[in-house]
């Protein structure tokens, strides 16, 4: 499973079933997807990057 997060989203790439566990997951942190982008680059885990 990747995570690719954008300055204008998110891209996500995996199994249907991951990207759904994984969708949950931060739902759990953030409110919306504004929030999880503009999150401090520490707070996201390490195999997570900011593609620019």
């Amino acid at each position: 499973m990747k995570v690719y997060i954008q300055p204008n989203g998110v891209t996500m790439v995996g199994k249907p079933k991951q990207i759904q566990l994984m969708i949950r997951h931060y739902m759990n942190h953030y409110e919306t997807i504004e929030e999880w982008i503009q999150a401090p680059a520490i707070r996201t885990k390490a195999h997570l990057r900011l593609i620019q």
